[in-house]
C-alpha cells in the first residue's frame, strides 16, 4: 500500500506539476494577448490621431483654397474696377485732348501768314484728322493753338 501510496503521491506531484505548466502557459498566453490587445488599441488609437491629423491638414488646405479664391475675386474685382476707371479717364475730354495733341503736336503745321496758302493748309488739317482719326469735338480745341493772331482774333469776335 505504502508504495501504491507513493505512487499516488507522485502521481498528484506530477499533475500538479504539469497544471502548474499548464497554469503559467495559459497565464503566458493570456499575457501575451493582453500585449497584443494594448498593441492594437495603440495601433488604433495612433491611427485615430492620424486620421484626425489628415483631417486637419485636410481642412486648412481647403480653407487656404478658399482665401486664396477669395483673395483672387477682390483682386479680379479691383482690377476691373481700375480698368474701367481708366476707360472712363480716356474717354474724358481732357483725356482725349491731351492724347490727340500730343500725337498731332509736330504734325500739324502752323497756320500761314498768307492767305493764298490756306487752302493747302486746310487740306493738309483735313487729311492728318482723318489718317490720325480725330474725333470732331476735339478738332477746334487741337487747331487753335496753330492759328495766327490775327485768325485768333477774329474768332473772339464771332463769339
Amino acid at each position: 500500500m505504502r508504495t501504491h501510496r507513493r505512487l499516488r503521491w507522485r502521481r498528484s506531484i506530477i499533475e500538479l506539476h504539469f497544471r502548474e505548466q499548464e497554469i503559467r502557459l495559459r497565464e503566458a498566453e493570456l499575457q501575451e494577448l493582453r500585449e497584443q490587445a494594448a498593441a492594437r488599441q495603440i495601433q488604433q488609437q495612433q491611427h485615430a490621431e492620424e486620421l484626425e491629423l489628415r483631417r486637419a491638414e485636410l481642412s486648412m488646405s481647403e480653407q487656404r483654397a478658399v482665401d486664396e479664391l477669395e483673395f483672387r475675386r477682390a483682386e479680379a474685382e479691383r482690377l476691373r474696377a481700375r480698368d474701367e476707371q481708366n476707360i472712363e479717364r480716356e474717354r474724358s475730354m481732357a483725356a482725349q485732348t491731351k492724347k490727340f495733341g500730343n500725337i498731332l503736336k509736330n504734325v500739324l503745321p502752323r497756320m500761314p501768314e498768307d492767305a493764298r496758302e490756306l487752302m493747302t493748309f486746310w487740306d493738309t488739317v483735313e487729311n492728318l484728322w482723318a489718317v490720325y482719326e480725330v474725333p470732331e469735338n476735339l478738332r477746334a480745341k487741337l487747331i487753335l493753338p496753330l492759328l495766327t493772331p490775327k485768325a485768333k482774333s477774329s474768332q473772339s469776335l464771332e463769339r
